[in-house]
């Protein structure tokens, strides 16, 4: 989804509006499950992590059951509170199980608890649920999510069932697989002709800062990393990569700003203790 898109629609600015001036006042609006989670990814994506779990558990409680606000939730467990089991809690309270969401949210509980090969294995039995209309997005999906966990061959396998080769997505999920691979300059390309079809993307100008990063050309990597930040000051991915780049540069007090940002955007604070030297060579 388009996040940035949606954020900036007049539609979404008035829900917005009507939350907000709910909550001052003190009562809870009435809004759909749908709008909720929207809401709870916009503070996601503002890097108020805190109230986006305050909006989606309101939505949980007004919404028991409900798809959006639990897979948000239970992929909140997974991925700020590194808790499987919490994860599970959740997304055992989805009433509807057919649902695709709740397939992925299960397979990703699966690789988180460190058990890839049987997420896929439950994934391809679900793949015969699957809609025949659906089965192509549910084939991208799944390869992405391999993706996002760095299981690169898995992804692969996926995408070599899908049938769309030139679509915008299929094409990132490509970009993406050439800069694990090492074949940064196929990945410059890859994304270079995407901006060229969107230039407004955060996800594109950060995935080419990554391969430009790798590929040793490190100024373009900040340059195109400051685009990414020009349109969403929170891109964790494109904090993390900018503050290497200047670490490659020698400029520590610009490396170890970015690096207080990157932290905040997930929702951490840098350790008292903080060394640049140990923590780039864990990122």
């Amino acid at each position: 989804m388009d996040y940035r898109e949606l954020f900036s629609s007049q539609e979404f600015r008035e829900l917005l509006n009507e939350y907000e001036r709910a909550e001052q006042q003190g009562y809870t609006p009435l809004l759909s499950s749908d709008d909720y989670t929207d809401i709870a990814e916009y503070y996601h994506y503002k890097g108020d992590f805190d109230r986006a779990l305050q909006t989606i558990d309101q939505a949980i409680g007004v919404y028991p059951g409900a798809l959006g606000p639990l897979v948000f939730r239970a992929r909140a467990a997974l991925m700020r509170e590194e808790n499987a089991e919490k994860a599970l809690y959740y997304a055992d309270q989805i009433e509807d199980k057919s649902d695709l969401d709740y397939y992925y949210i299960m397979a990703e509980i699966l690789i988180a608890q460190y058990q890839p090969y049987k997420a896929n294995d439950y994934l391809l039995e679900k793949l015969d649920d699957v809609d025949d209309d659906d089965q192509q997005d549910y084939i991208l999906d799944v390869a992405t999510m391999f993706a996002d966990y760095e299981y690169w061959d898995l992804a692969d396998s996926w995408m070599r069932s899908y049938d769309d080769h030139d679509i915008p997505d299929y094409q990132e999920l490509l970009g993406r697989l050439c800069i694990a691979r090492g074949d940064y300059d196929r990945a410059e390309q890859i994304f270079n002709a995407l901006l060229d079809g969107n230039a407004f993307s955060t996800c594109y100008w950060s995935l080419l800062g990554l391969a430009q990063l790798f590929n040793e050309k490190v100024s373009e990597s900040i340059q195109s990393c400051d685009y990414a930040l020009a349109l969403n000051p929170n891109d964790s991915e494109s904090l993390l990569t900018k503050a290497n780049a200047l670490y490659k540069l020698g400029n520590l007090e610009e490396t170890i700003s970015c690096y207080a940002r990157y932290m905040k955007s997930c929702g951490r604070e840098l350790p008292d203790d903080f060394d640049i030297n140990e923590y780039i060579s864990k990122n």
